[in-house]
């Protein structure tokens, strides 16, 4: 299952239900991994290795829109072992029609008032009022 057998305690039972939460966390909030294998995120100081303990979810529907997710290791701040993550995404800005609205402010109320009498007459009563 694993490609290193370093890593096959990560494949027994109690490694399975450790990690439990996480794969549950997922697949609740429909997340996908943005990060492409094997890159690493952190270079441990004492050693000078790289690791990846580190990952980038996004939404399944974010996940389209990735271009590129990537590690920045020659940016790393200084005292700091884990690097920049940088994920480029294509967003298209969607445009909005304004709908028209009546501007009741820049109204001439006189002339509202005629037009309201006008069409008042022409409507007659319902019933006693």
């Amino acid at each position: 299952m694993w490609d290193e057998s370093r890593n096959a305690h990560q494949s027994t039972q109690a490694g399975l239900e450790k990690d439990q939460h996480l794969v549950d966390a997922l697949a609740e909030f429909d997340l996908q991994i943005a990060l492409p294998k094997d890159l690493p995120t952190l270079r441990v100081m004492s050693m000078g290795n790289y690791m990846r303990p580190d990952n980038m979810f996004v939404s399944s529907s974010l996940y389209e829109a990735v271009i590129q997710c990537k590690t920045l290791p020659e940016e790393c701040p200084a005292k700091t072992d884990h690097f920049l993550v940088v994920t480029t995404l294509s967003m298209d800005p969607r445009t909005q029609q304004d709908t028209l609205r009546p501007n009741y402010r820049g109204v001439d109320l006189e002339e509202v008032r005629e037009e309201m009498a006008l069409r008042l007459e022409k409507l007659g009563p319902e019933g006693e009022i």
